[in-house]
């Protein structure tokens, strides 16, 4: 059987490891969007080239925010079960930290 601290390990683990995948995803669509603003200009094409990639590729990274958005309200929510569970994590406090962001984005 496990112990629940060898759970809390393997969890942290992967949680870290999609927090950073996430922020990895969203950096490289990020970077996608500053290639094909720029080869367009570079290129001397018209606006309308590439908008309706662009604009996916847009909805894409705006969809991977929401999801990062979920994966920190999941880790709160993994970071209470430990604490009811007295199983120690290096854990940041946490203090409603994606609604105060939520009020500011507003």
């Amino acid at each position: 059987m496990m112990t629940p601290q060898i759970a809390a390990l393997r969890i942290g683990r992967s949680l870290l490891a999609s927090e950073n995948g996430i922020d990895s995803a969203i950096a490289d669509t990020g970077t996608l969007m500053a290639h094909l603003t720029t080869a367009r200009v570079a290129t001397g094409q018209p606006a309308i080239t590439g908008h309706r990639a662009i604009a996916k590729v847009a909805a894409a990274q705006a969809k991977m925010i929401a999801a990062r958005q979920d994966l920190i309200r999941a880790h709160e929510d993994l970071s209470r079960i430990a604490e009811t569970a007295d199983t120690p994590t290096d854990c940041p406090e946490w203090t409603t930290a994606i609604e105060d962001e939520d009020r500011v984005a507003a």
